[in-house]
């Protein structure tokens, strides 16, 4: 593949599912198989112990791939302890090897993947991420972390010294005056946010980008969103979405 391709940062993607994890892998022939290991292994040697034992599915798409190259994905998973439960694949020859080292198969569709390769028709339906949110009552107290693979809601004050850790969306319908990392492992074209009613954190994470509370804070308390902008994180007023 040329260095600078447009096609670079979407080779591999991992986003969070109902199921756990869903690893995409692009199709595209101008990448060897390979080259895709290389990348992945890397997103996750980024990852650290953030995705240790997700159940995880691959999609291949229409890739044909031999037995010596799914038993290097088994080895490369196994490595970093995350299980391979399936692979999601639209060719028949793929499928049959699968079945031949043990890996469950699935055939692609709307529930569990989207093929890389194929663009999006243009519709007014809002598109949404299927991956489980997980929601939870409490206020969160030093010392304490909540940590999920897709978005999180709590409903409740992250106090200082608490930490939230999310692969999606953090939305805090309370005060934060702790930490939060949200689009932890995940590409950036998901451009999380954080949300909340008071948003004051002691230092602020989207995807690669860092933020750290300003030594004073105003007075005017209102609820804001946080989101990257320019490779900046920037908050602002949260308000309704209007036309």
């Amino acid at each position: 593949m040329a260095p600078g391709s447009d096609k670079k940062n979407t080779a591999v993607t991992i986003k969070g599912n109902a199921g756990g994890l869903l690893v995409r892998l692009l199709d595209d022939e101008e990448y060897l198989f390979s080259e895709l290991l290389n990348e992945l292994e890397g997103r996750l040697e980024q990852s650290g112990k953030f995705f240790l034992r997700a159940h995880t599915s691959v999609d291949l798409g229409r890739r044909e791939v031999d037995q010596s190259d799914l038993e290097l994905l088994q080895g490369l998973m196994a490595r970093h302890e995350i299980k391979l439960e399936k692979i999601i694949s639209g060719s028949n020859s793929t499928r049959s090897v699968a079945r031949r080292v043990g890996i469950e198969f699935l055939l692609p569709n709307r529930e569990n993947t989207r093929l890389p390769h194929q663009p999006e028709r243009e519709t007014n339906a809002v598109p949404f991420d299927n991956a489980e949110a997980l929601f939870v009552r409490r206020t969160l107290r030093s010392g304490q972390l909540l940590k999920h693979h897709g978005d999180i809601c709590l409903l409740g004050d992250l106090n200082p010294g608490a930490q939230i850790i999310a692969g999606g969306n953090v939305i805090v319908w309370g005060i934060v005056r702790g930490v939060i990392e949200a689009g932890v492992g995940v590409t950036t074209e998901q451009k999380s946010v954080v949300c909340a009613l008071q948003l004051t954190p002691s230092l602020l994470r989207i995807g690669e980008v860092l933020a750290r509370a300003p030594e004073t804070h105003s007075r005017n308390y209102y609820p804001e969103i946080a989101r990257v902008n320019n490779g900046s994180i920037v908050i602002e007023q949260w308000k309704p979405h209007r036309k």
